[in-house]
């Protein structure tokens, strides 16, 4: 039987509409509000990870799109495959292609290009193996490609990646919360 997703109470969609209404969504409460609203969702999803297409499309949407930002920040886009693998990058591939920022969609997609064979593999454990090849070479060419793709998304300046997932969760608001 699927767990019951967890959702925000309508006040809490009410101040995430009044600060968009207010041009506030890199504010301190729109960031409040997207932590909480990562902290249920995560809760929601499959713990492995290849299975989270099987989720809530727009909650998946959602988290992969944090799940980047957050593995990005922490340790570049090989902690991002490494750690989550190639069905969140997948899906935070289709969230920023679709919903931008169109530089976060290209880093990515160049990201994923930079592995062996161009393409992501179709589990986790491929994608472990993909990341650490037998050949020197080819470990140190990704090693370097990804770096100068990390230090792009570090330097990357525009709208914030919190901005463009508070108006997806207000586009999809009935998703996430206690819609009346």
């Amino acid at each position: 039987m699927p767990k019951k997703q967890r959702i925000l109470p309508a006040a809490t969609l009410a101040k995430l509409q009044k600060l968009d209404s207010d041009l506030e969504l890199d504010s301190p409460d729109a960031l409040e509000i997207d932590e909480a609203l990562l902290e249920i969702v995560s809760e929601d999803l499959p713990d492995d990870y290849d299975l989270l297409e099987d989720a809530v499309p727009a909650r998946a949407a959602f988290w992969a799109a944090w799940a980047l930002e957050l593995e990005v920040n922490n340790g570049g886009f090989d902690q991002l495959f490494l750690n989550k693998g190639p069905v969140p990058a997948a899906v935070a591939l289709r969230f920023y292609t679709q919903y931008g920022p169109a530089d976060v969609a290209d880093l990515l997609g160049r990201a994923i290009k930079a592995l062996p064979g161009g393409v992501l593999p179709a589990n986790y454990d491929d994608m472990t193996k993909l990341l650490t090849p037998d050949d020197h070479r080819e470990r140190e060419r990704l090693s370097n490609v990804l770096n100068e793709l990390d230090d792009n998304f570090f330097e990357r300046d525009g709208v914030s990646l919190s901005e463009v997932r508070l108006k997806f969760v207000l586009a999809h608001s009935a998703e996430f919360f206690k819609v009346v």
